[in-house]
């Protein structure tokens, strides 16, 4: 909501400075471009800080520059101390002085100092004063906040690899290419590669810059060509170029240039005032849709959308939520510490139990969301369920961090609940001890027959046998050929079978992939159990 809220926000901001600079239409379609560009519709979706950066170097900017037309003190001061408040966003703001000094060497050349004094020195104090608490914090911790541009910096050898001029070449040609032909690749950030701008407006924003560079002596058009050299910076400066945060800067002046362009083509004289408007309004309508397209339907589709925007975060949250009020809930305290995400969806004012090794067994129902990932921790899972019950276990959604190679998933959740074994006889009893507790239920979607079995045994001692798999084979009938199988411990190994307890009954779901339509009539289920990796000998039904 507060990126939306900002975001809608920052359509003013652009609008104000690009009307005060280039006049009203230019203003209204800097607004749609910031409304319909993807790059800014994701800014204004994601909650990131950056997202404020830009409308308040944009208000900032407008300020300045009615005060500078009107030679209001106030207005001076008013824009000094929003300017100071763009400091708290994003580090990419600290390039911004050295725009002002290209700004005032510009306009002081064209001009001369009188129309800045003492407008400036009013700039400078409504800067100081909100500026003072980050000063402090940056003279007592300096580590705190500049540790960050060492890191990433192009000039660091290890980044550079001894090569800082040629860097820097590559660097500037990518840094160019994000408004035409490749955009910032980590996915968080931006559909990988997709370039700031769709390629009809990517036509007007040559226009524009074209305009701007042929009457350069405008200070309104000279100021946006200086805004967005100056705040390539730094992303030309810093490794992984494009990086669409780094560059978040030139935004308020670089939506300018095609608004530029279609304001111009708006008025070309060459066309008929109504097929003008007419193409400008498909234009503007076409834009939106390729936006929609590859946000909406391609970016959202994407699976590493969901690992980077840490979807499965939200899934274990929203399955926690969505367990009934009876159930006792244990969460591993991993997912409450180092997921904000799931702290948030579940209220902090009410977290459920966190898992311990040491817990008192529980009686049913009860759920544990547990990192699948230590065999010790899921070892202990067992005696904590108090018997009799039907157990399962089942993988949760699968995640990846911004740095990890290879997804993986997230958390595993373990059941039980209530379960008698009155009025029930095995359907199958191997070794005297190993029971298949009720028929397999069989259940055929597509290609996919999944079938799931209940395993128990009938008295305590498993833990001193070997640990078993379990084989679920699809055969014909008459030939006797295997058409599909599958073989895997219990449970996907969580309940494996030195575990298993008499008054547990284990739920055990097995896929098997189909060549052709199951058929009841001539295909036969043949189940068993082997010890790990001895498939030839299969314990005696």
């Amino acid at each position: 909501m507060g990126a939306a809220v900002v975001g809608i926000l920052t359509t003013l901001a652009t609008y104000k400075l690009a009307a005060e600079w280039f006049g009203q239409r230019v203003g209204l379609l800097t607004a749609w471009l910031w409304a319909v560009t993807l790059w800014p519709m994701h800014l204004g979706r994601i909650g990131l800080r950056v997202g404020l950066m830009v409308p308040l170097l944009a208000t900032a900017a407008w300020l300045a520059t009615l005060a500078y037309r009107r030679q209001q003190n106030g207005l001076w001061m008013a824009a000094g101390a929003i300017y100071a408040l763009a400091f708290y966003s994003y580090a990419a703001v600290r390039f911004t002085p050295a725009l002002l000094v290209v700004l005032m060497a510009y306009l002081l050349w064209q001009k001369n100092w009188r129309p800045f004094w003492p407008g400036l020195a009013w700039a400078a104090v409504g800067f100081a004063i909100i500026i003072a608490p980050l000063a402090l914090l940056t003279w007592q911790q300096p580590e705190m906040i500049l540790g960050r541009v060492g890191q990433v910096s192009i000039l660091h050898p290890d980044i550079n690899g001894g090569d800082l001029w040629g860097t820097l070449a590559r660097q500037i040609g990518s840094a160019l290419g994000l408004f035409f032909w490749h955009g910032d690749e980590i996915i968080r950030h931006n559909p990988a590669g997709r370039p700031l701008f769709d390629p009809l407006m990517a036509i007007f924003f040559v226009w524009g810059v074209g305009w701007c560079l042929v009457h350069w002596r405008r200070p309104a058009a000279t100021a946006a060509l200086l805004w967005t050299a100056v705040m390539l910076g730094p992303t030309i400066f810093a490794e992984d170029t494009p990086h669409f945060l780094r560059v978040a800067g030139i935004l308020p002046a670089t939506l300018m240039f095609p608004a530029i362009g279609l304001s111009h083509f708006a008025a070309w004289p060459k066309l008929a005032p109504l097929w003008r408007q007419g193409i400008l309004v498909i234009l503007l309508l076409a834009s939106l849709t390729l936006t929609v397209r590859d946000y909406f339907i391609v970016y959202a589709r994407q699976p590493d959308t969901g690992y980077l925007f840490e979807a499965a975060a939200r899934d274990l949250a929203e399955r926690i939520l969505a367990e009934s009020p009876e159930t006792a809930v244990v969460l591993d305290e991993r997912f409450w510490s180092g997921w904000p995400s799931v702290r948030f969806l579940l209220h902090p004012a009410h977290p459920p139990t966190f898992f311990q090794p040491t817990l008192s067994p529980l009686d049913p129902p009860v759920v544990f969301y547990l990192w699948p990932h230590e065999a010790e921790l899921l070892a202990a899972v067992p005696q904590l369920v108090r018997g009799p019950a039907i157990v399962s276990a089942e993988l949760g959604s699968w995640a990846r961090g911004d740095l990890e190679p290879t997804p993986y998933p997230l958390f595993v959740r373990y059941t039980a609940q209530p379960w008698s074994k009155n009025g029930h006889t095995p359907a199958a009893v191997y070794d005297d001890f190993y029971m298949l507790w009720a028929e397999p239920q069989l259940e055929v979607n597509g290609d996919v027959l999944r079938v799931k079995l209940h395993w128990t045994v009938a008295t305590d001692g498993a833990a001193e046998r070997p640990p078993l798999t379990v084989f679920v084979h699809l055969l014909d009938k008459q030939t006797g050929q295997l058409i599909a199988q599958s073989d895997a411990p219990p449970a996907g190994g969580f309940w494996p079978s030195p575990t298993w307890r008499p008054d547990l009954l284990v739920q055990d779901i097995h896929h098997l992939t189909l060549p052709e339509p199951y058929d009841s009539g001539r295909h036969q289920l043949v189940i068993g159990l082997y010890p790990s990796g001895q498939p030839e000998n299969p314990l005696e039904e």
